[in-house]
């Protein structure tokens, strides 16, 4: 049986403990004025948090050249890899997934995986392209499988406050204000591209999170109960109990992963940022 490796772009928000030889994670960069750092590497979210506070500015992001991903690639060849499938972040957000592929026709066996996803989003098709490695099943069937599911991902956050993703060009000026104002919490939805969905207003965010766990599972009455991501951004312990506890009241996952998201969802999200993720039936 050949040995089949499976890589992602570091916004898959993988946790730590799960990466190692069959999981392998590329950093994009993270720039923060005129430095550039690797997300998971050189840079902690508080480092984003502290640059954004002090210089009133976001951190830029930028996806991965195919350099990277060639280096990589040989790499993982060179340490006995039969194949490789790489799981990209998706390719209406960023240029990750182009400059994967273009990495990959420099190599046999490699293949590149359009997740259509962010965060833990991604790491839901990554993982069970793992499973289908360990079933046995050869890179091509592995990534052909992965492509039929991801559009199975429910991947959604609530955002607390929109002033990172407005910073970073990524909603308009009139909706931070409105949703100052109005005390909104949005939650985007993340299919190939963001979207906003149902909006949570005149609310804290502990009870916007509640009605948002509601929601989500009420929109998606039969997940599949492999595993689920609770994935966040610099969230308060309580607020973070309630929703675990609302996740566990409601289905009995196999797997529970309670994340903290890396440097590039960080950086366009900012903090009191958390989403529930999973693979609908």
């Amino acid at each position: 049986m050949g040995k089949i490796i499976i890589t992602g772009d570091s916004s898959w928000d993988m946790p730590r403990e799960l990466l190692g030889a069959e999981l392998v994670s590329i950093p994009l960069c993270i720039i923060l004025g005129d430095k550039e750092y690797l997300d998971g590497v050189s840079l902690t979210n508080d480092d984003i948090y502290a640059y954004a506070e002090s210089s009133g500015k976001t951190p830029k992001t930028a996806a991965t050249p195919p350099a990277a991903y060639e280096e990589v690639f040989a790499k993982q060849f060179a340490a006995g890899a039969d194949g490789i499938v790489h799981i990209a972040l998706s390719s209406g957000v960023s240029a990750c997934h182009d400059n994967a592929a273009e990495a990959a026709k420099k190599f046999k066996n490699v293949y590149v995986v359009d997740s259509k996803s962010l965060s833990s989003g991604s790491a839901l098709v990554a993982l069970y392209a793992r499973d289908l490695a360990g079933e046995g099943l050869l890179a091509a069937e592995i990534a052909q499988k992965a492509e039929a599911r991801r559009d199975k991902v429910q991947c959604s956050f609530v955002v607390d406050k929109l002033e990172f993703l407005h910073k970073g060009g990524r909603c308009s000026g009139l909706a931070r204000f409105a949703s100052t104002v109005l005390r909104i919490k949005p939650t985007i939805l993340m299919n190939e591209r963001m979207s906003v969905g149902k909006k949570y207003i005149g609310v804290h965010f502990k009870s916007a999170l509640s009605k948002y766990a509601d929601d989500t599972f009420e929109r998606c009455p039969e997940p599949d109960l492999k595993r689920v991501f609770i994935t966040y951004s610099v969230v308060e312990p309580d607020i973070l109990d309630m929703v675990k506890e609302k996740v566990a009241g409601k289905f009995k996952f196999e797997e529970v992963y309670v994340n903290p998201a890396g440097s590039t969802v960080t950086s366009h999200c900012g903090k009191n940022t958390l989403g529930i993720l999973f693979f609908n039936k």
